[in-house]
């Protein structure tokens, strides 16, 4: 009888062997959705940041310098936040030329980087906007 135990013991373990691996299986998908998702969306809030420097710069180097083109500053500020172009306008409140006191709006659109393949859900588009009041119009 003893033997019969020992043997029922055994069984039970070797029945046993893959219940790990299938547990792990069932976790791990979903924990790695998870991770991929924060990682996602931390990616997308720094280009969201990167878009507002980037707005904020635009405005203030227009504000100093208004009748000059400065998209490439804007592109470079956004750096690697972008996955493709940016997209860049400015207004001012005024007539062109510009007067001193008028302000300029900088607006600003790109699309963010996407590391998880489109198995995270994107927001869509940044898009930022910056205003700035003009000081210097000499130049123009």
């Amino acid at each position: 009888m003893r033997v019969k135990g020992r043997l029922s013991l055994r069984r039970r373990r070797s029945d046993e062997r893959g219940a790990s691996a299938v547990e792990f299986a069932l976790i791990s998908l979903p924990l790695l959705l998870l991770l991929f998702g924060i990682i996602q969306y931390s990616i997308f809030f720094w280009g969201y940041q990167a878009g507002a420097n980037g707005a904020r710069e635009g405005a203030r180097r227009y504000a100093v310098e208004p009748c000059a083109d400065h998209a490439a500053l804007i592109t470079s500020r956004i750096g690697g936040a972008s996955s493709g172009a940016v997209a860049s306008s400015r207004s001012f409140s005024g007539a062109y030329p510009p007067q001193a006191g008028d302000s300029v709006t900088v607006t600003i659109s790109f699309s963010p980087q996407e590391i998880a393949g489109g198995l995270v859900p994107m927001p869509g588009t940044i898009t930022q906007t910056s205003t700035a009041r003009v000081e210097d119009v000499e130049d123009c």
